[in-house]
């Protein structure tokens, strides 16, 4: 949802209405139902964010479905303190305990199996590494270089595992995907809503100070690869306020950033700030899906009339 910062009550209130009724429409869901999770995703935002950044050791992920409600899944069992916080939510939600790694782990496990990968393009075209939570496991779906042997590919699916263990354990399972698709192209356009390494998508475009480049999270890490290619990102300028996880990162020369966005069907052209008509309006982003919700839901500042080229920090 974007907010203009100093709309009233009811401008929120309409803001937020078109919001859910756009997004019931595309999806063929009930408006009512829609309302209710975006409800629990509010209130347990706050809590999963603070957990994350103060212990990425216990927190994994966090989500909301229409169907299973308010989740979060961490690796102990819940403190005193934890409890706490989500008995005074409005919303009831359900802990996962005993995960086996926790988010940072999982997402340096992810680096390094697709980092080792794409060190090897000719037997290995393309890869890319997702976590499951419901299983606690990881896939490492490929798609091997054509003309690479057999063999070739299963030398660099081993190095891979090999490059992801510590003491000689995977954190977690991995399951090997071969992908009959069509091999993912690597785009000179850096849009958002693409794949950025370390589960991590990109955010919406962004320019600073007259450079142009895309926002993610900031617990994505500092370096990241941009569908694969790591040559297209520069490392990330993290956003001062440190209430906050994001950072942006500037599009190298040789590639360009667009103000479109990855919907999961197409690229969708971003053509304007909702509610906007002053600097310092507040643009909500997000850095993950997580159970059919968005995670790591973030405010920035934007200038309106610089959204042809994406949204400008401010």
């Amino acid at each position: 949802m974007v907010q203009s910062s100093n709309a009233t009550a009811a401008a929120r209130a309409e803001g937020e209405r078109k919001d859910l009724l756009a997004v019931s429409k595309a999806r063929s869901l009930d408006t009512a139902e829609l309302r209710k999770a975006y409800g629990r995703v509010t209130h347990l935002t706050g809590v999963a964010n603070s957990l994350e950044m103060l212990d990425p050791a216990t927190f994994v992920r966090y989500g909301v479905s229409l169907e299973d409600g308010a989740r979060i899944q961490i690796t102990g069992e819940p403190s005193p303190e934890l409890v706490s916080q989500l008995e005074a939510l409005p919303v009831n939600v359900t802990v996962d305990y005993g995960a086996a790694a926790g988010s940072q782990e999982l997402a340096d496990m992810a680096e390094a199996l697709t980092g080792s990968v794409l060190r090897n393009p000719e037997s290995v075209a393309a890869a890319g590494a997702a976590y499951d939570s419901a299983t606690q496991s990881m896939t490492l779906t490929y798609w091997p270089a054509p003309r690479a042997s057999a063999d070739a590919v299963a030398g660099t699916l081993e190095e891979a595992l090999q490059s992801a263990t510590r003491d000689g354990y995977l954190p977690v399972p991995v399951t090997l995907e071969e992908s009959s698709g069509a091999v993912p192209v690597l785009e000179a356009t850096v849009r958002g809503g693409n794949f950025a390494g370390n589960l991590c998508t990109t955010d919406f475009t962004a320019s600073r100070n007259g450079n142009l480049g895309v926002l993610t999270a900031d617990h994505c890490g500092d370096t990241l690869m941009y569908n694969g290619d790591s040559t297209v990102l520069a490392p990330a300028y993290v956003l001062p306020s440190r209430t906050t996880d994001i950072q942006w990162h500037r599009v190298k020369a040789g590639h360009f950033a667009s103000a479109s966005f990855y919907n999961g069907f197409g690229n969708q052209t971003v053509t304007q700030v909702a509610n906007a008509g002053v600097n310092g309006t507040y643009v909500t982003t997000g850095a993950r899906m997580v159970v059919g919700a968005i995670s790591s839901l973030q405010r920035i500042r934007a200038r309106p009339s610089l959204v042809s080229k994406g949204v400008a920090l401010t």
